[in-house]
């Protein structure tokens, strides 16, 4: 017997599910250590941590979804997405339990048994708004941006992925994108988001709220040069008072610190915070709107605020 989405697909057909998911027991809901899954038109609690789930009214046009409600002003790095790539934003939606919404895209599209919700920017539309419109589209979410997450390399993308808290919605509502919506545990992330691209984002977010662990941010700290790059980004913040937004450095050392110094958690850690750029030669140096800074040597520490290692992993690797 041949499964259908209960949604018609962009085109008004169809969907037949090939393997279908399997949903969970209702019980699993109310229990923070369970993971929980809902099929489109499933059934679902009344609420959940205090927030109702019901179907939300979201907007229609894109007119509308670019000023949906739930985008906020709260800091963001430079977006400069990579040749090639394409800018696109995503939802972590964090439940106040500690769980995580994910989706299971229909068919395994992409390669993806289970992601976050995300999806490419469409002209005019702001990172914000298509990471709103993402969360209801593939989770049947309404949610509130909380702060910004991380900014990922993938396949033929560049993503922002937003914190996120649901505030209205229900996964059921799902578009024919999702083949099911699940709430998981942060201990089960890492089992779940298998996928390359996303193996990074599992690491931080089991490791979330507390910072990653030393062994999990390092292959080896023995390279001055892995020190010069903390230090110049400190010496700007001593500076000008802010961090800057973009480090070139070197072509060989460039190759260097991914290969043999910062595991790719910290590698994309780093490259959510500035831009990082190869020149051909020359030391490291730190730029932004308000100048220019060079690595002068040593492990400079701001005047005000974290140093640049703390800022970017959330823990000191120079002690």
């Amino acid at each position: 017997m041949t499964h259908y989405h209960p949604k018609l697909d962009d085109k008004g057909s169809k969907v037949a599910i090939l393997h279908p998911s399997t949903a969970s027991a209702l019980s699993c809901w109310s229990d923070p250590a369970e993971a929980a899954t809902v099929l489109p038109g499933g059934q679902m609690p009344a609420e959940l941590n205090g927030v109702t789930f019901q179907s939300w009214q979201a907007p229609t046009t894109d007119a509308e979804w670019a000023q949906v409600d739930g985008q906020a002003c709260f800091d963001e790095p430079l977006f400069t997405p990579p040749p090639g790539k394409k800018p696109a934003a995503g939802a972590v939606i964090e439940e106040s339990d500690g769980r995580v919404w994910l989706v299971s895209p229909t068919n395994g599209h992409g390669g993806y048994s289970t992601t976050l919700p995300k999806g490419r920017v469409e002209t005019g539309a702001s990172l914000q708004a298509t990471a709103i419109r993402e969360a209801f589209e593939e989770a049947g979410l309404q949610v509130q941006l909380t702060g910004h997450f991380v900014d990922s390399t993938r396949d033929t993308t560049y993503t922002r992925y937003y914190r996120a808290q649901r505030v209205s919605g229900t996964p059921p509502d799902c578009s024919w994108e999702s083949q099911a919506v699940h709430l998981v545990p942060r201990a089960m992330l890492a089992g779940l988001l298998t996928h390359p691209n996303d193996k990074p984002l599992a690491d931080v977010l089991c490791d979330s709220p507390a910072a990653p662990s030393r062994e999990k941010l390092l292959k080896s700290w023995t390279l001055d040069s892995a020190t010069r790059i903390v230090a110049t980004i400190n010496g700007y913040r001593s500076r000008f008072g802010k961090w800057p937004d973009t480090v070139l450095i070197d072509s060989g050392t460039f190759e260097a610190i991914p290969k043999y110094v910062l595991t790719p958690l910290a590698w994309q850690m780093l490259n959510s915070k500035v831009k990082l750029v190869s020149i051909e030669e020359g030391t490291v140096l730190a730029e932004g709107p308000e100048g220019r800074v060079e690595y002068e040597g040593g492990y400079q520490t701001p005047t005000e605020g974290p140093r640049a290692d703390v800022w970017i992993w959330g823990i000191s690797l120079a002690d």
